[in-house]
């Protein structure tokens, strides 16, 4: 039997991911899942050019709902894009007020949002950026200036 991350465009993002590994199956005449959320979920990679799926540690989660007041959060989903960022994305049946609204992706009755979080290799990776668009003259003299730069650990 196929499962849900076999009928997108990006099975090898959604085979890990929850909502992927669902059997496809047909109740009371409906699909599921449905060509919307698999439409939805094709269109959430393409627009925030998602890499790869990443498995989130227990820990992540609860450094998450401690940022959201204790705030149980469904359907959590964890996406690195190109520029190195994670993707933090849940879905349920209200509105989740530090998230911003996406078309759904878990159901067509529950409400989908994301929230992006820059992370020590987004900064990086963009400043390896700004830095290979200098002529190295100028680069070189401004390193010369520049502190190292210390990163906060993971510990909150």
């Amino acid at each position: 039997m196929k499962h849900y991350y076999e009928t997108t465009d990006y099975p090898k993002i959604y085979k890990n991911a929850y909502w992927g590994s669902h059997q496809i199956q047909t109740l009371k005449n409906v699909h599921y899942p449905e060509q919307e959320i698999i439409q939805n979920r094709n269109d959430f990679i393409k627009r925030f050019e998602i890499l790869k799926y990443k498995r989130p540690t227990h820990r992540q989660w609860e450094i998450q709902e401690k940022l959201h007041h204790n705030t149980r959060i469904d359907h959590r989903e964890y996406y690195e894009d190109r520029h190195g960022r994670t993707i933090y994305v849940c879905s349920q049946y209200d509105p989740f007020p530090f998230y911003k609204q996406m078309k759904p992706i878990y159901s067509p009755s529950q409400w989908s949002g994301y929230q992006i979080v820059e992370t020590t290799k987004s900064k990086k990776l963009l400043i390896q950026t700004i830095f290979s668009k200098l002529p190295p003259d100028i680069s070189k003299y401004i390193l010369t200036f520049m502190k190292p730069i210390k990163y906060a650990s993971n510990k909150l």
